[in-house]
């Protein structure tokens, strides 16, 4: 329906991944939507529309919306957007292939005001949504948020703060004709430079990237996060973002739900020990 709404042909699209969002990859023409809810997400997604639209008319690698079609498209508690396929194929992108357009987006400035970056009110505003979250673990994450915003007030911020991707990790890398781009805009804000190096960093730590591909992004784009004071409080955030924000699907997807119980169990009993990706 959304697909009609928008002339396009919905026949054999392709569920490519379910998180905090569903993103499907439509069979007809060269298109992937991107499914949020609920409709209080309006305002995010309508300032990743107007973001992405930027993006591109100052040429920066970046994903594509999809025509000139209005979006968000709004069906039901529904808001669908639209985005160029680029086809991925071959090894995806190395950790390192990220630096050059990360100092690149870090060099920018929009020409309209976004918010500033706030990932406890983000971690906040998902367990308010959570379905399927258990008391215990929804009063676990309700005192970390409350420890971590303590400490991160008392962070000193190295880097300049300005425009920041919010998510940047390799995964929101896609490989196109011209190099890599950026993807998942829905995160751009304004805040900490230094919040754009600890994804990498927090995958190799709890993902089991290779930490030498971690320290070679870090030489690339030129500052050593791991070495500033604030660190460890950041990556204590990161953890907590990845974490909260899959708590609106958790009655949804099983697999999801057996993961994030093992993650904050590991956490509540004081265990550092790795983290699998959501299924």
């Amino acid at each position: 329906m959304v697909c009609a709404r928008a002339g396009l042909d919905p026949r054999g699209a392709e569920l490519l991944r379910v998180t905090a969002n569903a993103v499907f990859r439509l069979r007809a023409e060269p298109v992937v939507v991107r499914i949020a809810a609920p409709q209080s997400q309006l305002p995010r997604v309508c300032r990743m529309v107007r973001v992405a639209r930027w993006l591109a008319e100052v040429d920066f690698p970046s994903v594509r919306l999809h025509g000139d079609l209005p979006q968000p498209v709004e069906f039901g508690e529904y808001l669908a957007t639209f985005w160029t396929y680029l086809p991925q194929s071959g090894a995806p992108p190395l950790a390192e292939s990220l630096a050059p357009p990360l100092r690149e987006l870090h060099r920018l400035a929009p020409p309209f005001v976004l918010p500033r970056w706030d990932p406890i009110a983000d971690a906040r505003r998902f367990l308010a949504a959570a379905n399927g979250l258990v008391e215990e673990d929804r009063a676990f994450l309700e005192r970390w948020c409350d420890e971590l915003a303590a400490e991160l007030a008392a962070v000193t911020y190295d880097l300049p703060a300005g425009l920041i991707h919010g998510d940047a990790w390799p995964g929101n890398l896609l490989s196109s004709s011209g190099g890599v781009v950026l993807c998942d805009l829905d995160q751009v804000s304004t805040g900490p430079r230094e919040w754009d190096l600890v994804p990498v960093i927090v995958n190799a730590l709890r993902f089991g990237h290779s930490p030498a591909a971690a320290r070679r992004f870090l030489e690339r784009y030129g500052f050593d996060v791991t070495a500033w004071p604030g660190f460890p409080v950041l990556r204590r955030v990161r953890e907590l973002t990845v974490l909260t924000g899959v708590v609106p699907v958790l009655s949804s997807s099983p697999s999801i739900a057996r993961e994030f119980a093992r993650r904050i169990d590991g956490l509540r009993r004081g265990r550092e020990e790795r983290w699998r990706p959501y299924r």
